[in-house]
């Protein structure tokens, strides 16, 4: 909870803290100013919590009207339930004097904070789908309402004809405002009956509650003359008018809701049809189509129209007569629609601008924009404005997105239908990439006297970017790597020939592991994407001197076999992706671990599409622990079965579906 949105009620609540002070202290009527303290105390609390929940109503967007009613309920069952309690301290016979004038007045907090919120949310929902001529009436009665609390006023009350013409000024203003239901138009038929039972419990609440708080002994909240009172008799006067007149509109709407429905059911059939006409016009026409509908139904004042071209060609803007071609631009960049439109993977169904500026030069100050997308393409920008802030309803939204949705629909359509023509051809060439890419990893692994190795490597796409490599040194040594591109697909594959470029050119120069790890890096950093980044292990087995030195680059951990102790670990070290810092300072995460071996010790290096790979029912990976038993079980077998054995376990684990990610599996076996 951000307590800044709560600032204004806190400072409320503390303003009736210092009442109650007052009254649990007796202090009212020893002098002048402490009445004008106590006065203004009161007065501030009664501000406040108008102005917390003006704002807080006010910043509310969307509106489900079952969820408010529910709401409103709870805080009614609440409000009632603690405005009981002095009744039920006198059912246990407490009579203690300053304990229940301290229960009153928590009683009066809970039934006043109440019947404002109940105030706002019926400001709330009669303002539903209406334009800003009513945004504009409700501001009268609310300073109105305001002036009321001048009547709490001790020492210092207006004039009571004053107080009388409040009153009746702001009767008449309920008057008008009680009648503006709207809403009951665009609930469904249960909707309705459960509107009327909500409405009847919250105005049986609202009964309840003033019962209980008119035999409070508080005559310093509730004053003499009983029209001084004005503040609360405008407030309980609305709420309960309101209610009552929102079930009498329920009732007399309640035989024409099945017909209502039924208009929607039709709209929508209107929808399907026309987007059937729709394909078979040219996308500009449909595009006006569209545009003229979300115009009309959505009671704009003034719109536009902007088509994407392509080949160098200028956007197509077309526009109503309501606004000139001049002054488009200029709310273009008011909104900030051009940047809005670059950011293709981020843009939304729809943006709403319903306070475009403050400054009285602007004739529109809502605007409301739906880009038309196919494929993260925008084709076409539909812009719709109105006059006053604010003045789009959630319905009219709702209703414009519907028909935006359909258009789509019909342009990706006609986009797949395109592309099933050029699918087969694009399967012919990614069969062709497939095809090289098998050939940028080794087939067939050497044996010889120092070692046996053998290994795998698939794509869970047609191609992928896992990539493993090995070169055989003059001297006796081998170089080996293994690497995980992230992500799959075709850019990964794109990343991982790259890095046999670079494996391959800098492996000729016999440098340290540290050095190719820091050089590997440096290449990298001038041809990979700012989000992509390469993990790997790069190793250099020198068979003479039996050891092995290593680097990992954020890789997945080496599996090593201990032929003596007849035991299969995992050597954890530490090591950063490559790609992830593009300058020197990576070069301190950079290093290398050496480990000794004797015959019959197994090195396995893989990627983590071995350990992370899901069984499809239960979801489990298969990983690092079954893997590293698979290797102590079966450590006696030649490498090339043990590589089968262990491939078979991961693809009866996984049950042989779909693979999520591409894997690797290299095994060097010391002789």
């Amino acid at each position: 909870m951000n307590i800044r949105e709560y600032k204004w009620l806190v400072l409320g609540f503390l303003c009736y803290i210092g009442v109650s002070a007052f009254n649990l202290g007796n202090w009212i009527e020893e002098s002048i100013t402490l009445d004008v303290l106590y006065s203004l105390l009161w007065i501030g609390t009664l501000l406040l919590h108008l102005w917390h929940y003006y704002q807080y109503y006010k910043a509310k967007k969307g509106y489900n009207v079952d969820q408010l009613f529910t709401e409103l309920i709870s805080y009614g069952l609440l409000s009632l339930g603690i405005s009981f309690l002095p009744d039920v301290f006198a059912f246990w016979g407490i009579y203690d004097v300053n304990l229940l004038l301290g229960i009153y007045l928590i009683g009066f907090y809970a039934v006043m904070n109440f019947l404002i919120i109940l105030f706002f949310s019926y400001k709330k929902l009669s303002n539903l789908n209406e334009d800003y001529t009513l945004h504009q009436q409700w501001r009268p009665l609310l300073i109105i309402i305001a002036l009321t609390c001048s009547a709490y006023l001790m020492q210092f009350t207006p004039p009571s004809f004053l107080i009388d013409v409040l009153i009746l000024t702001g009767l008449l203003m309920e008057l008008f405002l009680i009648f503006k239901i709207k809403w009951i138009a665009f609930i469904n038929f249960q909707s309705k009956w459960l509107s009327i039972f909500f409405l009847l419990v919250i105005n049986l609440l609202l009964m309840g509650m003033l019962q209980n708080v008119w035999s409070y002994d508080l005559p310093y909240l509730f004053v003499d003359p009983f029209r001084s009172n004005a503040f609360f008799i405008l407030i309980f006067a609305f709420v309960l008018s309101y209610g009552g007149i929102s079930i009498g509109g329920l009732l007399f709407n309640i035989p024409i809701a099945s017909v209502a429905e039924q208009r929607a059911v039709e709209i929508a059939s209107y929808q399907s049809i026309n987007s059937s006409i729709m394909r078979k016009d040219t996308m500009e026409d449909t595009f006006k189509l569209l545009f003229r509908i979300c115009y009309n139904d959505t009671k704009a004042n003034a719109g536009w129209l902007i088509l994407e071209r392509k080949d160098g060609e200028e956007d197509k803007t077309f526009y109503t007569s309501e606004i000139d071609k001049s002054i488009v631009g200029e709310y273009n960049k008011a909104i900030g629609l051009d940047e809005l439109l670059k950011e293709k993977e981020a843009l939304s169904k729809h943006y709403y601008f319903d306070k475009i500026k403050e400054a009285s030069d602007q004739k529109y100050q809502s605007i409301l924009v739906f880009p038309v997308l196919t494929d993260d393409e925008v084709l076409g920008t539909i812009c719709l404005a109105k006059i006053g802030q604010e003045a789009f309803g959630e319905y009219q939204i709702e209703l414009a997105r519907s028909y935006v949705d359909q258009a789509t629909l019909s342009f990706e359509n006609t986009a797949l239908l395109q592309k099933s023509i050029e699918s087969e051809r694009y399967k012919q060439e990614l069969n062709i990439a497939r095809k090289v890419q098998k050939q940028l990893i080794p087939q067939v692994f050497p044996k010889n006297d120092w070692y046996e190795m053998d290994g795998l490597s698939e794509s869970a796409l047609e191609v992928g970017g896992d990539y493993c490599d090995f070169i055989e040194m003059e001297d006796g040594r081998l170089s080996l790597i293994v690497a995980d591109v992230a992500g799959h697909g075709a850019s990964a594959a794109f990343y991982m020939a790259q890095l046999k470029g670079i494996y391959q050119a800098l492996a000729q120069f016999d440098l340290s592991v540290e050095d190719f790890i820091k050089y590997t890096n440096d290449a990298l950093a001038n041809c990979l994407e700012r989000r992509v980044f390469i993990t790997l292990t790069y190793a250099l087995f020198d068979f003479e001197q039996q050891t092995l030195v290593y680097a990992r680059a954020g890789h997945t951990p080496l599996l090593y076999y201990n032929n003596e102790y007849d035991e299969a670990s995992f050597l954890e070290d530490e090591g950063m992706g490559l790609g992830i810092l593009r300058n020197r300072s990576y070069d301190q995460y950079v290093r290398a671990y050496e480990q000794e071996f004797k015959e019959g010790d197994i090195f396995v290096f893989f990627t983590d599409g071995i350990v992370e790979g899901r069984n499809l029912k239960s979801r489990e990976e298969f990983g690092e622990e079954r893997l590293r038993m698979c290797i102590q079980n079966h450590a006696d077998t030649p490498v090339t079965m043990l590589k089968n054995l262990i491939v078979q376990d991961f693809y009866n684990f996984i049950e042989n579906t779909d693979r999520p990610d591409d894997h690797t599996i290299i095994l060097v076996k010391i002789k």
